[in-house]
């Protein structure tokens, strides 16, 4: 199931982020517990996990940004977008 990202989530998606960049520090001062906590509060920001049987398999971000272009239309960024190495390479599929 692809749906937004829970706070009970941060242990798999730190888990995701560790395949996606092994050499970043573990950081032991809760300042990525605190960083998702403010993405998960943040309204232009949006966290999606892929969710298989309970366990994620993918995350991405999608940043909206407000915007005084284009009749003041908001645009997106998309960050951050990681599948289980596992996974790779292979077809997701989930259930709705």
């Amino acid at each position: 199931m692809f749906r937004a990202a829970r706070p009970d989530d941060f242990t798999q998606i730190i888990r995701l982020y560790r395949q996606l960049n092994p050499d970043d520090p573990v950081l032991e001062d809760g300042s990525d517990v605190d960083a998702f906590q403010r993405i998960l509060g943040s309204p232009g920001l949006r966290l999606f996990v892929l969710d298989l049987d309970g366990i994620v398999v993918a995350t991405t971000y999608l940043n909206v940004i407000p915007n005084l272009s284009r009749s003041a239309s908001p645009y997106a960024v998309i960050e951050n977008v990681v599948v289980e190495e596992s996974r790779r390479g292979n077809s997701l599929r989930a259930s709705a």
